[in-house]
């Protein structure tokens, strides 16, 4: 029977650790042949307030070894607000505090649904573990400072995600809220037992670090290639869609990567906000006039040099070549395998522990054929 389970169930069933290791291993399957995803694709119409849009996005992958298929679903109400210079892309379904996302989960062996579960929890552990496999594979062995430019859920996920992988010692937080970096500094201090100092700048946040960290939903960026250090990894994955987040001359970067298991070469970029995918709009181009010129994303703004770290990881490509190289990393939470491989393990252990609701079986299977 399939198994119903909530965001607290995969609290208990799933830790970061667990994550990272299973996304390194979905990574490598897909470096290996053994894994393929659907990019994602979203459809956009006006909704029933004036400057506010219905955005629902679907994407999905699954895995030979694993045996399990995994799809996303996400219905939200899109809108976007500006204070001064800064732009955000904010999203709720029903109203603003609440969201409607979805993993469905499937066998490979016998086309059976095996879950149902929320995607809250499991995709800020998949981004950032995704991240942290990039981190591993692409830092300095010996990096242990984070500049973190953002001071949300994402900007926690990454820190406790990058310190499976790496020694951190020291994080440096800004977001323009003081009251919010304040309390990220104080929360984040007290879980990962070491310094985390909230600073008045982002120049100041990523001065001397050796991973710099893009948390924002800001949709200008957040990041200016003069302030790279020899030997700095930015990670970009805020709400500029990656390249977006940095301006500035980025050839100064020694390497532009993307944790991505879309084929960069045939993905279409449309807009919405979204770097990779596939977008369709319902309506006229008046109906979409709310949308800020600056929130539309073109391909032209991603590198054509652009290299995957599925492909470091399979030996293809090199990665860090000298210690000194300043690397970009771009589109952590863009890889749908990765979904499958964390729904995988919520389910496997909600199996072996008995949580989870059962639900009847008749209610997804039919005896009537397409």
């Amino acid at each position: 029977m399939p198994l119903l389970l909530s965001n607290d169930d995969a609290a208990q069933l799933l830790t970061l650790k667990e994550s990272v290791d299973a996304l390194r291993e979905a990574v490598a399957e897909w470096a290996a042949g053994d894994a393929a995803a659907i990019p994602r694709h979203n459809f956009f119409v006006p909704a029933a307030e004036q400057g506010q849009y219905f955005q629902f996005g679907i994407m999905s992958g699954g895995s030979k070894n694993q045996h399990l298929y995994c799809l996303r679903i996400m219905d939200d109400i899109l809108h976007y607000e500006r204070q001064g210079d800064l732009l955000t892309r904010k999203k709720y379904a029903i109203e603003p505090g609440t969201y409607c996302g979805l993993l469905l989960l499937f066998s490979t062996d016998n086309a059976e649904p095996l879950a149902i579960m929320p995607d809250g929890l499991i995709q800020h552990m998949r981004v950032a573990g995704e991240t942290a496999v990039g981190v591993d594979t692409l830092a300095n062995p010996d990096a242990a400072t984070i500049g973190m430019l953002g001071s949300g859920g994402m900007a926690r996920s990454f820190a406790q995600a990058i310190s499976v992988v790496r020694d951190i010692k020291r994080i440096n937080v800004f977001s323009p809220t003081k009251e919010h970096r304040d309390e990220y500094a104080k929360e984040m201090s007290e879980e990962l037992g070491i310094e985390v100092v909230a600073v008045a700048g982002p120049e100041r946040a990523v001065n001397h670090a050796d991973i710099v960290c893009i948390c924002t939903d800001s949709l200008k960026p957040v990041f200016s290639t003069d302030w790279i250090e020899p030997g700095m990894l930015v990670c970009s994955v805020g709400g500029g869609g990656g390249a977006g987040d940095v301006s500035g001359d980025k050839s100064k970067f020694a390497g532009d990567f993307a944790i991505s298991t879309d084929d960069l070469t045939s993905v279409e970029d449309r807009g919405g906000g979204y770097m990779i995918g596939y977008s369709y709009y319902a309506g006229s181009e008046d109906d979409f006039a709310g949308i800020p010129p600056e929130a539309w994303r073109r391909r032209d703004q991603r590198s054509t040099a652009t290299r995957r770290v599925l492909d470091v990881i399979a030996g293809r490509i090199p990665g860090r070549v000298n210690r000194e190289d300043a690397l970009h990393l771009f589109g952590g939470g863009y890889t749908s395998v990765g979904f499958a491989a964390l729904a995988g393990v919520v389910y496997r252990n909600a199996k072996e522990r008995g949580l989870g609701q059962n639900l009847p079986l008749d209610w997804f299977v039919q005896k009537i054929r397409d």
